[in-house]
């Protein structure tokens, strides 16, 4: 029997505009949008759980009436589950949330969807290529896809599976990671997964001095093990710093270097419990993906901090996140550009140009 395309649903956008969404719940829906695609010049444009979809393309595009909005918040069944295996196969439509509640259980979790909006879909937030606050410990997205089905102009392609070994499933992944739909709507995701640390702990520290600062942070950070996390952000009056630890690993060793941080940095270091702590580390990731990301060597991070003129550095990688620079022409710049690669498949992959490719909402 031939497919029938699913009826769009209107979503309200700003400025009183009104867009139509299709919702398609199976391959053979989504093949026939990407053929009308095909058929009209239309372009599809993925938007996930349409988290970002207001913010992130003007009504004026939208007007045009050149694009197909497609959401794959259908797709959301939970499809295996392996905790033995540490592996996850879901459909892109599953939510972090979904995620997060299978997982937590059994002590498992993929540190990439830490500190996301619990409400994005897997597909959306692998496309997209998501920053994380974990990213310098634990890795990007790419380092825990197993394996993705695509569906595209060309059909449904397959790639990887549930073995960890399995070389094929971890280099597409790397590149789907954050191809932004440029060629075809990832349709289900392998995850692989990491037990979750025995314990964790987080420390906050309020300084004014950058010299203070650095100095501290150079000393511990040689007599630290456990520390995946340290993120630096100047508070509202821009006259002093807060400094947030994040330790995971053995209740032993947490503990030791729980009290080695506080006494080195007392007494203007707090323990904060992970619970007081959580809304916060949700806004700071959200500032991470917000603001442009450049990395400097650390005497530029130094003189970044010291005129207070940035949203977030993360300390271990070295990168300094803020809105305040031109785009290009600044020397020791390096712009982050996580789709540049992807790009030259394009032409290969997408002869047709059937997807949007640049706006991808997760």
């Amino acid at each position: 029997m031939k497919a029938t395309i699913p009826a769009a649903q209107v979503f309200n956008l700003s400025e009183g505009l009104q867009v139509p969404i299709y919702y398609p719940q199976h391959d053979k829906e989504l093949q026939e949008l990407i053929a009308m695609a095909q058929n009209t010049g239309y372009k599809i444009c993925p938007v996930g759980n349409v988290t970002k979809l207001p913010g992130f393309i003007s009504p004026a595009k939208l007007k045009s009436g050149r694009y197909i909005l497609v959401s794959m918040s259908k797709f959301n069944r939970i499809l295996s589950y392996i905790p033995e295996n540490l592996a996850l196969t879901v459909e892109a439509g599953v939510t972090l949330t979904q995620i997060l509640e299978l997982t937590r259980p059994k002590r498992q979790f993929c540190p990439a969807l830490l500190f996301q909006p619990v409400q994005a879909t897997l597909g959306g937030t692998v496309a997209s290529n998501q920053k994380h606050l974990l990213e310098q410990a634990y890795g990007s997205i790419s380092n825990y896809i197993g394996g993705v089905e695509l569906v595209s102009a060309s059909g449904t392609l397959n790639f990887g599976g549930t073995n960890v070994k399995n070389v094929t499933g971890y280099e597409i992944g790397r590149f789907l990671a954050g191809s932004l739909g440029l060629y075809g709507i990832i349709s289900k995701v392998t995850l692989f997964l990491k037990p979750f640390p025995d314990q964790d702990a987080y420390i906050l520290w309020n300084v004014d001095d950058t010299k203070t600062l650095f100095n501290k942070l150079a000393e511990l950070k040689q007599k630290l093990f456990t520390l995946k996390g340290c993120w630096i952000w100047p508070e509202e009056t821009r006259q002093k710093f807060n400094v947030l630890f994040a330790l995971y690993g053995t209740a032993n060793q947490v503990e030791s270097e729980h009290k080695l941080i506080k006494q080195a940095l007392a007494p203007g270091a707090l323990s904060v419990a992970a619970a007081e702590i959580e809304e916060k580390l949700f806004h700071l990731n959200r500032e991470k993906q917000q603001a442009r990301a450049v990395i400097w060597d650390r005497q530029q991070a130094v003189e970044v901090v010291n005129r207070h003129d940035f949203v977030l550095y993360d300390y271990l990688s070295g990168e300094v996140f803020t809105n305040s620079f031109p785009s290009s022409g600044i020397p020791g710049i390096e712009l982050d550009d996580t789709v540049t690669l992807i790009r030259l498949l394009k032409a290969r992959l997408d002869p047709a140009q059937v997807f949007i490719g640049d706006e991808f909402y997760a």
